[in-house]
């Protein structure tokens, strides 16, 4: 993402805000940053600066400059300008007193410059020269202005979606490997079973207050969902005091990158339908025969997750949550981890807190497993003692074909 003061957005007297994206053919400015950086290998951080100043003057929305001068920095390398650390010349320096007229401080570059065997003027560039604008370039990746334009209206959505209180997610061609993802990134989220799928994604600004890290993952989910051939959202995002509604879908795709990391292919569980609303566990156990739901969360809300587990073992489904991360939200909690799973933890944990089986729930899975074998089932009476009569109760019926029963459902 890009600092907020960088968005560039076209605001309508209805309220809604939209991302200016640049056409990717379009060469200009991209062009001109790729080849001052690429002119500018050896410089100081500051002297590039400069350069790309030149540029800015140029163009119509300096904004544009700086947010693509941005985007090529972070990928660009640079190291430090000096040959001896920083740190120690200005530890050799201090110890050797205060240069208060010019000749001193020569004196005292001279001097440092013999104890470390270097030139003055590599003490000169080392004094200051592990700050950033002190940094010279070394190299410059090998992109296309193509590239840069694309990634930079990606960054500009991105830019805009972290300050959204909400985003609703419709319309999208793969679900299953997104909500693994937002989860992944530790988002709140709710699905509803509407206009084939509907997810609505808690904002940082409707909970949290504005957490930084909250409002990045919900930009990243951003990219993910981007990169699939349908997609659309909705969101209210909140700038300088005022909110403003954003509406986009996947005829952006045409200005985003082609191909994004994150949507992997894998076997995704099939999400539970309770009510209308869809759950979407991490994975399936089979523990001692019995299907067992497992979640897989990242987010700090422990208060939230509890009470909507709740809302599912009340219908009937073993599910159980395993914490990921440092959350002191979830420090008493039983199944928590900072990294790696234990997943014979996981098993103990379901065995121990699998709701005990009945004996009229033990009769009723051994009779609908068994029917409509009679002989099975006489066999299974038998050897728990139980009359044949007994099946009555559980939704069969007995007759008689002289001393032969015969079973039925009733």
């Amino acid at each position: 993402m890009f600092p907020l003061e960088l968005l560039v957005a076209k605001k309508t007297e209805n309220g809604s805000i939209r991302p200016i994206v640049i056409p990717p053919d379009s060469k200009w400015p991209a062009e001109n940053v790729i080849d001052t950086f690429r002119s500018s290998i050896g410089l100081k951080r500051r002297e590039l600066y400069e350069r790309i100043k030149d540029i800015e003057y140029q163009a119509k929305n300096p904004k544009t400059v700086r947010s693509m001068a941005l985007l090529l920095e972070r990928i660009s390398k640079f190291r430090d300008s000096f040959q001896v650390p920083s740190s120690e010349v200005r530890r050799f320096l201090f110890s050797l007193g205060p240069a208060v007229r010019p000749e001193e401080r020569h004196t005292l570059v001279e001097m440092a410059a013999k104890h470390f065997s270097v030139g003055k003027q590599e003490i000169e560039d080392a004094l200051y020269g592990d700050i950033e604008p002190e940094q010279r370039l070394i190299s410059v990746p090998d992109i296309t202005p193509d590239w840069l334009v694309r990634n930079y209206n990606l960054e500009q959505i991105e830019t805009l979606i972290y300050k959204a209180k909400s985003m609703v997610v419709k319309k999208l061609s793969n679900w299953l490997p997104f909500i693994d993802a937002i989860k992944e990134l530790g988002l709140m989220f709710e699905a509803l079973n509407e206009e084939g799928l509907t997810v609505i994604i808690d904002g940082p600004n409707s909970i949290f207050g504005g957490m930084d890290r909250y409002g990045s993952a919900l930009a990243q989910a951003f990219s993910l969902l981007a990169g699939s051939s349908s997609w659309s959202i909705s969101a209210t995002v909140s700038i300088g005091g005022k909110d403003y509604s954003v509406q986009l879908d996947q005829s952006l795709n045409y200005y985003l990158p082609e191909k994004r990391e994150g949507m992997l292919d894998k076997t995704y569980p099939e999400p539970i339908n309770i009510d209308g609303r869809l759950y979407f566990p991490s994975s399936v156990m089979d523990i001692d025969g019995k299907k067992v739901y497992v979640d897989i969360v990242r987010n700090d809300d422990i208060n939230r997750i509890l009470k909507r587990d709740s809302k599912i073992r009340a219908s009937g489904y073993n599910w159980i949550t395993v914490y990921i991360g440092p959350s002191k939200n979830w420090s008493n909690y039983p199944l928590r981890f900072r990294s790696k799973i234990d997943w014979s933890l996981v098993q103990a944990y379901a065995r121990k807190t699998l709701p005990k089986e009945t004996k009229a729930d033990y009769v009723m899975a051994a009779l609908s497993k068994l029917y409509p074998d009679i002989d099975a089932i006489i066999d299974f009476l038998d050897s728990n003692g139980l009359p044949l009569s007994i099946v009555e109760k559980y939704g069969y019926k007995v007759s008689w074909n002289g001393i032969v029963p015969s079973i039925e459902k009733s």
